[in-house]
């Protein structure tokens, strides 16, 4: 285990060993066994909160999640951004390890669709992820609840190339 997955167990909000005890007492409780959560997820916060004990150094949750955020993209969802970018009125971000698309999508529907991506009718917006997902809250979260919490990057489009006559 490394420091930025401990972090990412455990999240702690400020740095300091009170702040460390906050945030594994709401981790024991909200995954421990007795109270409906798994045992390998205890076993994991308990070694998060080992690692971090032992630690000379750490950063606070926020600054575990800036870390993760620098994770460079896979082949893959580069592919999907580039062939995104051509599309006329299309806004893309990423927010943590998603892709959305907004803005002029309707006429790019089937575009998106052979893309692999799926339409979010809460949020008005195209997304895509590479990893198998399911939600673990009925929390709903908006785009400015989701940046702040994951971290977002904005995608630049190229220009539109007009035909010069």
């Amino acid at each position: 285990m490394d420091i930025i997955q401990a972090l990412s167990i455990l999240c702690p909000e400020e740095k300091s060993e009170a702040g460390l005890k906050a945030a594994y007492r709401t981790a024991c409780l909200k995954h421990h066994p007795d109270k409906g959560g798994d045992v390998e997820i205890m076993k994991l916060v308990n070694a998060a909160y080992d690692f971090l004990k032992n630690c000379s150094t750490w950063w606070t949750g926020e600054q575990a999640r800036a870390a993760k955020r620098t994770k460079p993209l896979t082949e893959t969802m580069q592919e999907k951004i580039n062939t995104l970018r051509e599309l006329a009125g299309v806004n893309l971000e990423i927010i943590g390890s998603w892709l959305w698309a907004s803005g002029l999508t309707f006429h790019h529907v089937q575009a998106l669709k052979d893309l692999g991506m799926k339409f979010s009718g809460n949020k008005k917006a195209w997304y895509y992820h590479e990893d198998k997902y399911r939600k673990k809250s009925k929390k709903e979260l908006d785009f400015d609840k989701m940046r702040s919490l994951f971290g977002s990057e904005t995608i630049d489009n190229e220009p539109s190339k007009s035909i010069a006559a």
